[in-house]
């Protein structure tokens, strides 16, 4: 009998490979401390690592909401990036987050094709949304 796997198991096994892979190389690394502009809480994108199409970027954040009441969601940031091939992905959360504040990666689903050499990253919250345009290191432009 073959089992389907839902969207969500692999988005996250194709992580956990992706990781595997970045530990036999160095991926390429750019440090930003891009503050983006929100009025109701703290968010800077610390850094972007890039490793063949795995992109993720370190994101400061304060505060980071848990718990499980309405309005709070966890993390409160949502990362979503565009690349300049016009690919849309989703930042999917990883290591890293605290309370009340701290660092979390973020990664990006589907993966960020190698002709992609420009990301739009937009970190929101449940009231306001703001971007930051980056270049995906080790990528000529």
């Amino acid at each position: 009998a073959r089992r389907l796997v839902g969207h969500g198991a692999v988005v996250h096994l194709w992580g956990r490979r992706a990781w595997q892979r970045v530990r036999h190389g160095e991926p390429a690394r750019a440090g930003l401390a891009a503050r983006l502009p929100l009025r109701q809480v703290t968010a800077v994108i610390e850094s972007v690592t890039a490793h063949e199409d795995l992109v993720s970027v370190q994101l400061y954040g304060h505060p980071w909401v848990s718990g499980e009441y309405w309005p709070m969601i966890t993390p409160c940031f949502q990362v979503r990036a565009v690349d300049d091939t016009g690919a849309e992905h989703e930042g999917v959360p990883g290591s890293g987050g605290g309370s009340p504040e701290g660092s979390r990666e973020f990664w990006f689903w589907p993966p960020v094709a190698p002709a992609a050499r420009r990301i739009t990253v937009t970190v929101s919250t449940l009231w306001e949304a703001a971007w930051a345009e980056i270049d995906i290191p080790g990528r000529a432009g």
